[in-house]
């Protein structure tokens, strides 16, 4: 082969290589900017090692830190943007578990080789780059770690002027024993004239709300109350009451199975100063369950797990005074609403009954207006219609004139929305605790103005 043939034959050899080369770097860049994996074990470089020029970008992963056994968590990726630095890709894997698409952010975002990545590089909304994905939790008590890369990116077609920042966040799987408290009514009191301190009972109840098969545990239940100690006296909870020296506030319990606790309470006439005999003082007992030899219990529906129960007190020994203005409201009981199958909403009623307890010297006449109000701030879930106290009348009656020593009577309609609901079984209810309360002109004793009303709601389309 001649000289000439052989220095063509080199030129050739050079420009080949130099195709492959650029064909290797557009394809490697192609890759990249439609997701790359196998970079979550590699804490150190990871995305920059082909990204590079850029600003490292603050990069945040957040969600559940403590979740159930196989159960299913959205988890978000946050890469916030910096300068030119406006789209962004991420890889995130975990050490266990299984990785899928969806959440609030799921767009751009694919499955590959069991790991999270984009699809192509994706825009921001002026502060950050959002994306979600969910995580199945594996079927045992363990900590394992979701980890990756967020990478910030120019959008400019290279691989300059990019740059990322590694993210973790360790989440431990934990139990999931359910315990409820069962909503009870309030408790009424009345000291008579020579009486030095009345006692009463009252039963409490508790349920182990987990799964049939599971195992039997152990429950505790206690109390804690806002009463006056001068003259309140209320004993813990005890399952046990044929043995007296002790209080028995633990028992086993079976799955679906229930067990009733037995509360005194002894009410002195030094408890309170009542105004009039038609007005009770009120103070509020809370009991609360829990499991106490399950370390790390993640209870799947906690908002059940206390339940308040009022205590109402009218002491006869009290003379009854003069009164300008008084209004009472008496304590609701606690309401359940069931969605059934195939419902998006199921609407109950809750009776509420407020007295205008102005008598002396001489009953109001026409006596007083009384206006009725719900509060429902921290029950998202629940709506109110209008409260009503004549129902048969096309106008809203509200506030309504009772007349001194009467009662009104005014059943107010929550509306449950099963959207919003999520019930882990038919005996785990979704709790929140409404506010009524029942306004007038100023009066001497405000403490029965307002009643809490604990509310449950079972939304059937869940299982």
């Amino acid at each position: 082969m001649g000289v000439e043939s052989k220095m063509r034959n080199l030129a050739y050899g050079r420009e080949l290589l130099a195709a492959c080369l650029i064909v290797g770097m557009a394809s490697q860049a192609m890759g990249s900017s439609m997701g790359k994996v196998g970079l979550t074990n590699d804490t150190m470089v990871g995305c920059n090692q082909c990204h590079s020029g850029g600003a490292t970008p603050t990069v945040t992963l957040s969600g559940p830190t403590q979740v159930l056994p196989g159960s299913v968590s959205e988890y978000l990726l946050e890469i916030f943007e910096i300068g030119s630095q406006t789209h962004g890709g991420l890889d995130i894997g975990a050490t266990a578990g299984s990785l899928s698409l969806g959440g609030s952010h799921p767009s751009v975002t694919q499955i590959l080789s069991g790991e999270v990545t984009h699809t192509a590089a994706k825009a921001g909304d002026g502060t950050s780059v959002k994306f979600s994905f969910l995580w199945t939790a594996p079927n045992m008590l363990t900590s394992e770690t979701l980890h990756g890369w967020g990478n910030a990116v120019n959008f400019s077609g290279t691989n300059s002027g990019d740059a990322a920042s590694y993210v973790s966040l360790g989440v431990d799987v934990v139990n999931g024993h359910d315990v409820v408290v069962l909503a009870a009514p309030a408790l009424n009191v009345t000291l008579p004239t020579t009486s030095l301190g009345v006692t009463k009972k009252i039963k409490v109840k508790v349920r182990n709300a987990d799964p049939t098969g599971a195992p039997p545990q152990l429950i505790a239940l206690s109390q804690t109350n806002d009463c006056p100690g001068s003259g309140v006296t209320i004993s813990q909870p005890d399952f046990d009451p044929s043995t007296p020296l002790s209080a028995d506030t633990q028992i086993t319990l079976d799955p679906g199975k229930t067990a009733t606790a037995t509360v005194t309470i002894n009410v002195t006439p030094a408890a309170f100063i009542t105004f009039n005999h038609l007005a009770p003082n009120r103070c509020t007992m809370s009991f609360v369950a829990s499991f106490p030899m399950v370390m790390g219990n993640l209870d799947p529906s906690t908002s059940n797990n206390a339940s308040t129960v009022e205590l109402n007190v009218i002491d006869k020994s009290d003379p009854e005074q003069s009164t300008t203005h008084e209004t009472a409201l008496a304590s609701l009981k606690p309401l359940s609403i069931n969605i059934p199958k195939l419902k998006t909403s199921k609407t109950s009623k809750a009776m509420a009954v407020v007295r205008n307890a102005d008598f002396l010297p001489v009953a109001e006449t026409p006596g007083h207006d009384v206006t009725l109000a719900i509060d429902l701030s921290s029950c998202p879930w629940l709506s109110a219609a209008p409260i009503d106290f004549i129902a048969k009348t096309p106008a809203v009656d509200n506030p309504i004139t009772v007349k001194g020593g009467k009662t009104a009577a005014a059943a107010i309609a929550i509306t449950a929305d099963a959207t919003q609901v999520t019930t882990s079984n038919k005996s785990s209810p979704l709790r929140c605790v409404a506010t009524v309360t029942a306004t007038g002109p100023t009066d001497q004793q405000p403490d029965n103005n307002s009643s809490k009303i604990v509310i449950d709601v079972i939304d059937k389309n869940d299982f």
